[in-house]
């Protein structure tokens, strides 16, 4: 089952203390619940997204005058990320196959950021 903390539960930014603090909750959340489910088989992982192309990312922005060519430095990749993107990580985790090597992924953290968390 993957939890979607973003990228907040690692990084810290000024005056979100609130916010910052249950995404770091849902971390510890993950790990406890993959400790005590995993000799059932019970995965649960994390996504972490952060510079995903939606209107959550996008309208703040907007209000800001920040423009399009602005909104590349979230990303090292030099664009952001699609919601399909975010969405073929999770199917990722879900996979029971074993072919795939997610079937051992439990307790982990995925970031799914196009290299936002990587500066």
């Amino acid at each position: 089952m993957p939890q979607v903390p973003g990228t907040s539960s690692i990084r810290a930014r000024p005056n979100n203390a609130a916010y910052g603090a249950v995404k770091h909750g849902v971390l510890g959340l993950t790990k406890i619940a993959a400790a005590e489910y995993g000799q059932q088989l019970v995965r649960v992982n994390a996504v972490l997204t952060g510079a995903i192309d939606t209107p959550m990312i996008r309208k703040p922005r907007e209000h800001a005058g920040v423009v399009a060519h602005d909104e590349f430095t979230l990303s090292l990749s030099g664009r952001l990320g699609t919601p399909d993107e975010v969405a073929h990580a999770s199917l990722w985790l879900c996979s029971d196959r074993s072919s795939v090597a997610s079937s051992v992924v439990t307790g982990h953290r995925l970031a799914v950021d196009a290299g936002f968390l990587a500066r």
